[in-house]
Parts: C-alpha cells; sequence; structure tokens
C-alpha cells in the first residue's frame, strides 16, 4: 500500500494505492482542511488511523523548495521533512515533492478510477504522486540527481 497526497494551502488531500509498478488503484481518498492541522503529520496520522492499511511508502506533493528532503511550504506555515515524517508515521520511505514537478509526472485520465502513468525518467520503486488541483494518479517518481 502506497500513500500519497496533495498538500495544498486550502486542503490536503491523501490517498492509499495499491497495485503493481505499472497500475496502481486508488483505494481510499479523503480531503482535510490544511489550516484547521498543525502539520502534514497530524493529517496523516488521522487517516492512517482511520483506514488500519500497512504503508510501505509515501509521497507528497507540496508547493515550495524541496531541498534534502525537507520544505518549508509556500503557502503554509508548515515545514515538511520527510525522514522526520517517515519516524512519526513508521515508515520505510516518505518522498517530498514540489507540486508543479508533481504535474508533470502524473497526468489523471477522465475516469477517475483510471491513471495514466508517467514513463520518463524514473527509479524502479513504484509510489503515488499528487497533481496541483487534488489530482491524485500513480505513478513512478523522477530520481533527483
Amino acid at each position: 500500500m502506497i500513500l500519497a497526497g496533495d498538500i495544498g494551502g486550502t486542503n490536503t488531500r491523501l490517498a492509499f494505492f495499491e497495485g503493481t509498478p505499472d497500475h496502481l488503484d486508488p483505494v481510499a481518498i479523503e480531503v482535510f482542511p490544511s489550516r484547521e492541522h498543525e502539520g502534514l503529520s497530524e493529517i496523516a496520522r488521522i487517516f492512517l488511523d482511520k483506514h488500519h492499511q500497512t504503508v510501505r511508502a509515501a509521497v507528497f506533493g507540496i508547493a515550495g523548495a524541496v531541498v534534502d528532503d525537507r520544505v518549508e511550504a509556500t503557502n503554509l506555515p508548515w515545514v515538511v521533512d520527510a525522514r522526520r515524517l517517515a519516524s512519526e508515521l513508521g515508515m520505510r520511505q516518505v518522498g517530498l515533492i514540489m507540486l508543479p514537478a508533481a504535474a508533470l509526472l502524473a497526468v489523471a485520465a477522465p475516469d477517475r478510477n483510471s491513471t495514466t502513468a508517467c514513463r520518463a525518467p524514473i527509479t524502479s520503486n513504484p509510489s503515488a504522486t499528487a497533481g496541483p488541483g487534488g489530482s491524485l494518479a500513480g505513478n513512478r517518481t523522477a530520481r533527483s540527481r
């Protein structure tokens, strides 16, 4: 199971995806008002506690430059550190991706239950990503160099 999130100034959308590296299907999607929470960790904990899923990895699209697996959100008073978040949530791996870059990696198909995955330079690890405006889609993540 993979946890993906679109972290916006108004809403944070979280979703679980399952499947194979070539095809991920959404299992659960929820929307949380971002400013009603202290940070992403709090929202993710609520989502995880409600759905009781074992999560292999997570990735979150967020507005702000990701440097050394850390981002200061441009539209929220949040600092998100991937390593700290992984530790707090008990996950092996948490990735952060700047939202405009996420839009280039994920294209939501017209049918909400269908996604088209990016086939650009990728790692061998499957994940899911978020696009602006709440589009959550399955894909693979680009390797940063």
